[in-house]
C-alpha cells in the first residue's frame, strides 16, 4: 500500500477559493480515470446529488462495476456498535462475576436491550439497502439535485456527452 494515492473530494478542492475550485473540478475526471478504484461511502441519498452521480458517471465510463467498492456507512457505524458493545459487555461481565448471582436479571435485560438495539441496526441497514436497489434500478439523472443551477446544467451536459444520454447511463 506504499503507493496507495487516495483522492477525497470535499477535502481537495478548495471550496473558498472559486479559480482553484474551478480547476480542481476541471481535474477531477482525469483523476477519476487514472483511478483503479472509486469506493463510495454510501449513504441513503447518495444518488440524489448530482456531483456523486457525476463522479461514478466518469468513473464507470472507463472502468467495470467491480471496481466500483461500496461500503454503507450506517452498516460500518453498526459494526463499530457492535464491536463497543461486546468490549464493554467482556468487562462487565469481568468485574461483575463475584456478584452475578446477586445480579444475574439486571445483566439479562441489559443482554437483551442490546440484542433488541442491534437488531433494530441490522434490520435498518438491510431496510436502506434495499430501498438504494430500488433507486438504482429506477434511477433518473433528472431527480439528482446540485446546490448551484449551474453546476447542475453542466454535470448533466457532461454526462448527456459521455453516455449519450441521460438515459443510457441510468442504464449503464
Amino acid at each position: 500500500y506504499r503507493n496507495t494515492m487516495a483522492f477525497l473530494d470535499k477535502c481537495c478542492i478548495p471550496q473558498d477559493d472559486p479559480i482553484a475550485k474551478s480547476y480542481g473540478i476541471s481535474r477531477l475526471a482525469d483523476y477519476l480515470r487514472a483511478s483503479d478504484k472509486l469506493l463510495i461511502l454510501w449513504f441513503p441519498d447518495y444518488l440524489d446529488r448530482l456531483w456523486c452521480v457525476y463522479e461514478l458517471a466518469v468513473f464507470l465510463r472507463n472502468h467495470d462495476e467491480d471496481d466500483v467498492i461500496l461500503i454503507n456507512l450506517d452498516y460500518l457505524k453498526l459494526c463499530v456498535l457492535v464491536m463497543l458493545l461486546q468490549s464493554s459487555s467482556t468487562l462487565a461481565v469481568c468485574l461483575v462475576r463475584p456478584y452475578y448471582a446477586h445480579i444475574q436479571y439486571i445483566v439479562f435485560i441489559f443482554v437483551l436491550a442490546a440484542s433488541i438495539f442491534i437488531d433494530f441496526g441490522a434490520y435498518r441497514c438491510s431496510d436502506e439497502w434495499e430501498k438504494f436497489c430500488a433507486n438504482v434500478k429506477s434511477f433518473n439523472v433528472s431527480k439528482a439535485k446540485c446546490s448551484t443551477i449551474a453546476d447542475y446544467n453542466t454535470l448533466k451536459q457532461l454526462i448527456s456527452r459521455m453516455y449519450g444520454s441521460e438515459a443510457r447511463f441510468a442504464t449503464a
